[in-house]
């Protein structure tokens, strides 16, 4: 009895141990992060990561108003709603949303981290993060693809986190987060494999993607539809009703304790549709194999239209294709047809959920394309938007992104079909061949990443000359023009330098280098009026206003004094009426 006990139990230990090392197992899960842990190091220069790198200090920089804006949301007391921001766009303020703080990050390190912390920089570990929750999808999808192939696991993580659209999106780092399209994409083959809908699941990542970035959150509700409609078509309505109210009502409540009300001049709908979008030659032009083809883009395209596959993954594509091709003919041409099923109740007379997400991804396809759709510089078709639609695309202007989740479902499914379809020799072969041309191919973009540098956007403004000639009492600085108000100046080069100094030295802004921001022009006189002269500080740009038009600015009983510093004129004023009381 004894010997059979332990027999039983090392019987299990072993299947136990088995499990854990397959690709699928712990182990494997191990694996892929030990690997996108050496990537990392590999890919990023020293002191990228802890946030020391030099590239963190570009004043005039997207990455500028990510750290403004961070700095500004950790400093100040919680407010409600939870993520607003006082300090900016003072007396209205704004949210960590329109500065692209990532606020559920933001949230959690303003809960948790000491307020002590000197100079806050987290988004070189959300990097690293966003890497390794990419190569933790890898292992997800094929875990749940139950495809049991060290080969695949090992050739889909190289190809999710190398890939093109992510390593040229450096720089926007909420964007970065495409590990929550890979996780919606393991959540619909959960859902096929246990034939179950993970109601709960699909929440918890829907409210994830809404808090960090409300493009990424669009694509994952899409993603979620496809499942959703199979799951409405095929079996009971009442329960997923309910899943759907309960969600709806749960997204409202964070909506409303975290984002509602949205603050004055924010949240408004802004132009781009139509020029932030996909453009056709994009997909085989950005790499080292087809690098330089004259006029490949729009002038004003910029680099939205970057969807640009690789040619190790369009060789896999094309393969995978292929051979699903050659299985269809000779499935047709044997002799002997299968039995089909007759019943009219059968699950197969249900759209089933590969029809729907297909359709899906055709749509977003669709979308990133716009209402002008290019080929290089041409434009080779274009429509009107009709009216009813214009509100979306105002808000969600940058279609071209909207190209992301069809690029995954390539590779993820490219990866499935041959891991399953072709045998082991066969498939190490076609991954081996696909990722040595992929990588061969990417090589400019990698070495882009390792040699970032801020060289070409040196500081703009010094902050310790600035601090010295503003008093310290000046707690409000008053910026104009204001964002989207100047004529002959960018914002980027001088607004966006003195947010930063203003969050830095904990000071409030009168605008800020926000998202969806559209403020009333032309209001310099009564909002100086109405400020505290003896708390606050006034910064003009010297492209925008002539010392006498800055005089006439001011109050006439006001004594005004200005120092002319870098690109703007700096002033200082006393009230000379309250001084004689």
């Amino acid at each position: 009895m004894i010997s059979g006990a332990v027999l039983r139990s090392f019987t299990a230990w072993s299947i136990h141990t088995t499990k854990a090392c397959s690709s699928v197992g712990f182990f494997g899960w191990f694996a892929v992060l030990a690997l996108t842990a050496l990537y990392i190091h590999w890919l990023f220069p020293a002191g990228f990561i802890e946030g020391t790198h030099p590239y963190w200090g570009a004043q005039n920089q997207d990455i500028t108003q990510y750290l403004a804006g961070f700095e500004a949301y950790f400093r100040e007391p919680w407010h409600w709603p939870l993520w607003r921001i006082e300090s900016l766009n003072w007396p209205f303020g704004t949210l960590t949303t329109f500065v692209d703080a990532i606020p559920l990050y933001a949230a959690i390190l303003k809960a948790l981290a000491p307020q002590s912390w000197s100079d806050p920089n987290p988004f070189g570990y959300w990097v690293a993060l966003c890497l390794l929750l990419q190569a933790t999808g890898a292992w997800w999808i094929l875990r749940e693809a139950q495809v049991r192939s060290w080969v695949a696991l090992l050739s889909l993580t190289i190809l999710l986190i190398t890939f093109p659209a992510w390593l040229y999106r450096m720089g926007h780092i909420s964007l970065l987060s495409h590990w929550l399209i890979v996780f919606a994409f393991a959540l619909i083959l959960r859902g096929k494999r246990t034939n179950r809908f993970p109601a709960w699941a699909w929440t918890a990542l829907l409210i994830c993607a809404l808090f960090i970035n409300i493009y990424l959150f669009c694509m994952v509700a899409l993603l979620c539809a496809a499942p959703a409609l199979h799951r409405a078509c095929t079996k009971p309505l009442a329960p997923f009703l309910y899943w759907v109210l309960a969600t709806a009502a749960f997204t409202g409540l964070c909506i409303w304790a975290f984002m509602w009300p949205l603050p004055a001049a924010t949240g408004q709908v802004d132009f781009g549709f139509g020029i932030y979008s996909l453009n056709l030659l994009s997909l085989f032009v950005g790499g080292r194999w087809f690098s330089h083809i004259p006029n490949a883009f729009s002038p004003e395209q910029h680099f939205e239209g970057f969807n640009y596959l690789g040619f190790g993954l369009m060789l896999l594509i094309a393969t995978a294709a292929l051979i699903c091709l050659w299985q269809r003919l000779l499935r047709n041409q044997s002799k002997v047809r299968p039995i089909q099923n007759t019943n009219l109740a059968a699950p197969r007379h249900h759209p089933s959920n590969h029809r729907f997400l297909v359709l899906i991804l055709v749509l977003m396809c669709a979308y990133a394309f716009s209402n002008r759709i290019y080929w290089g510089d041409q434009l080779i078709l274009e429509w009107a938007v009709p009216s009813w639609a214009q509100g979306i695309t105002g808000q969600l202007r940058a279609s071209g992104r909207f190209f992301w989740p069809v690029g995954y479902a390539l590779i993820i499914y490219s990866v499935i079909f041959i891991a399953r379809t072709v045998s082991p020799q066969k498939s190490a072969l076609i991954f081996t061949i696909v990722l040595a041309l992929q990588i061969w191919d990417l090589d400019p973009h990698f070495d882009r990443l390792r040699r970032i540098t801020p060289g070409a956007n040196p500081s703009i403004i010094d902050f310790k000359e600035w601090q010295s000639l503003i008093p310290q009492e000046s707690t409000t600085l008053y910026f104009f023009p204001k964002m989207k108000c100047a004529q002959h100046s960018q914002a980027i080069d001088t607004l966006l330098p003195v947010m930063r100094f203003a969050s830095h030295t904990q000071r409030a802004l009168n605008t800020g280098y926000l998202a969806r921001y559209n403020p009333i022009c032309g209001q310099e006189r009564a909002e100086i009026a109405q400020s505290n002269v003896a708390h606050s500080a006034y910064i003009f740009v010297d492209a925008e206003y002539s010392a006498g038009t800055i005089a006439s600015l001011f109050p006439v009983s006001w004594q005004v004094q200005c120092s002319p510093q870098n690109f703007a004129s700096v002033c200082t004023a006393v009230d000379s009426t309250k001084d004689k009381r």
